[in-house]
């Protein structure tokens, strides 16, 4: 059973990273720069989230 699970989010997951990479291109054929994805994403220009880096600084992380 547990694997069968596995199996199946491992389905979810190569949809979800398909479906994910068709938006960004769909984004991009509109002018969307990067920008605008890692802000629709929620990352920051270092690549990192943007509530994490919020954190860092105001003076450390929780």
């Amino acid at each position: 059973m547990t694997l069968s699970i596995l199996a199946t989010w491992k389905v979810v997951d190569a949809e979800v990273k398909y479906l994910t990479a068709l938006a960004a291109k769909t984004a991009g054929s509109y002018s969307a720069g990067y920008e605008q994805l890692g802000a629709a994403w929620g990352i920051t220009g270092q690549g990192g989230p943007q509530e994490v880096a919020g954190r860092r600084r105001q003076g450390g992380a929780r």
